[in-house]
């Protein structure tokens, strides 16, 4: 096989495994509502940081009604919820990481597996 379809297998093997750990961590209750959760939320959307794609802590369950607030509506009062219920450490923990640089290969992308089996 190529690395490249190596590579997307494990990165479908991934996002699979971090969906699993978020629910674990943070159940199947919006975090904003308390109604049950949708599939978990990247709080910094994966797009925009590789650094914490497959970070648990980064995970939010969201109910689909919150979730499409916060993305097509922007309403800041979900962001705000968010944090205050995580508390400033969380917050400094995202903040210190959104912006580091990673390079996505197969040594990372086996590293992140690593983490995410504990």
């Amino acid at each position: 096989y190529s690395s490249h379809i190596l590579t997307r297998f494990r990165v479908k093997e991934l996002d699979l495994l971090w969906k699993q750990k978020v629910i674990a961590r943070f159940g199947s209750k919006c975090e904003v509502c308390g109604k049950p959760s949708g599939p978990p939320h990247h709080f910094i959307p994966k797009s925009l940081s590789l650094a914490l794609r497959y970070s648990v802590r980064n995970g939010v369950s969201l109910c689909r009604g919150c979730h499409f607030i916060h993305h097509f509506k922007s309403d800041p009062e979900i962001v705000r919820t968010i944090i205050a219920k995580r508390g400033k450490k969380w917050y400094d923990y995202i903040n210190e990481n959104r912006h580091k640089i990673v390079q996505k290969n197969m040594a990372w992308l086996e590293t992140q597996r690593s983490l995410l089996q504990k």
